[in-house]
């Protein structure tokens, strides 16, 4: 069955950063931290949606490098040899770890470029039939910041059973954007573009004795 209700990428610019639980042995300790750029697009017909995104930076000590795309299109269709028409639905999805990303330390423009990596599936409603296939595809953004930066930061301390103590600070910086983007050749002015940077951390204090 076609994921009709599924909407675009989870767009870099409002990524939330998962943190770790804590430890379950009292003698392991994690730490943890990220600090991401992030930039996305994304474009809505009010029944069709594609997103794209790129984040760069790292997390928990690990690279992080990619591009990708989410898509979801309603094209209306002729069934063959019957006097109706149709509908055609197509879900992409797509990933480039490699692409060319360029993101401004002070979120004032980011750009990136790629060769994606991907699935496609496509429902045909006068056929019943959902097919699925592997694609390869072309996509690239260019945006220029257009408001201010807003910043928002949270700092959570949590005491744990076995005596240690967690804690965990997030400072999140986004400015809105415009810009364009393209997907296989096609252009798209967004519904909405923005460009951030996330800095998050994760501590744990023994317990002492």
């Amino acid at each position: 069955m076609f994921r009709r209700g599924m909407t675009s990428l989870a767009v870099a610019g409002s990524l939330l950063l998962g943190v770790a639980a804590p430890a379950v042995l009292a003698d392991t300790f994690p730490a943890g931290n990220a600090d991401l750029y992030a930039a996305s697009s994304s474009w809505d017909s009010g029944e069709s949606n594609i997103g794209i995104g790129a984040t760069v930076g790292t997390q928990d000590g690990v690279a992080v490098h990619s591009l990708s795309v989410s898509s979801f299109l309603v094209q209306d269709i002729t069934c063959k040899g019957k006097d109706k028409t149709g509908i055609s639905l197509v879900y992409t999805l797509g990933e480039s770890l490699d692409a060319t990303i360029k993101i401004d330390a002070k979120l004032g423009s980011a750009s990136a470029s790629g060769t994606l990596s991907g699935t496609e599936e496509v429902f045909n409603s006068c056929t019943g039939a959902d097919t699925f296939r592997d694609i390869s595809f072309q996509a690239s953004f260019a945006l220029t910041a257009s408001g201010a930066i807003s910043t928002s930061k949270t700092r959570s301390v949590t005491n744990n059973p076995d005596g240690s103590k967690s804690t965990s600070t997030d400072k999140f910086d986004s400015r809105d954007a415009t810009g364009s983007f393209s997907i296989s050749g096609v252009s798209y002015t967004p519904t909405f573009s923005n460009i951030s940077h996330d800095v998050s951390t994760f501590t744990t204090v023994p317990p002492r004795h």
